[in-house]
């Protein structure tokens, strides 16, 4: 793959653009993530 997944940074083709990436935590056992 040709992107970071951890930092969301793409690193070369065929990704050409950033993901979004979101801080997430897991309570009372759901993922609770904050946009």
């Amino acid at each position: 793959m040709a992107a970071s997944i951890a930092a969301g940074q793409a690193k070369g083709a065929p990704v050409c653009v950033n993901l979004a990436i979101y801080p997430a935590t897991i309570e009372a056992g759901k993922v609770m993530i904050q946009i």
